[in-house]
């Protein structure tokens, strides 16, 4: 049982640091994994941001974060009927920025999304003035 408890908290720790690292952007380190500081995990994964302005009139940008073992990356606009608007394909690899002019788009809202290697890594609403 003591071996059961202690695993568990260790769990529990890791997921705690795990979601500590997510709330962040771009690359996290989580030290002290061990009390004896014997182990360093670096956390590189993909991150998607609200983009700004929003609401937005014309123009609006979108950052990101792709790690480095990124292979296949887009961010996909889409309706709320989920027909793509605009795709933005081979995203660079790092920090990076995309920007989108809506081009006579008259959806009040429209919906965006970063895919990496096929999944979905996280979608946002952006809404159009």
């Amino acid at each position: 049982a003591g071996a059961k408890n202690r695993f568990q908290s260790e769990k529990n720790d890791l997921l705690a640091l795990v979601k500590s690292c997510l709330e962040k952007n771009g690359v996290c380190k989580i030290e002290n994994l061990d009390k004896d500081n014997s182990h360093l995990i670096n956390i590189d994964i993909p991150m998607l941001e609200q983009n700004q302005p929003n609401p937005f009139n014309q123009i609006t940008k979108i950052l990101y974060y792709l790690p480095d073992i990124s292979i296949n990356s887009k961010i996909i606009i889409y309706d709320v009927f989920g027909n793509t608007i605009k795709s933005f394909d081979n995203l660079a690899k790092g920090n990076g920025s995309i920007e989108f002019d809506r081009n006579g788009i008259s959806s009040s809202s429209l919906f965006y999304k970063l895919v990496v290697d096929g999944i979905d890594i996280k979608s946002l609403k952006m809404i159009l003035e």
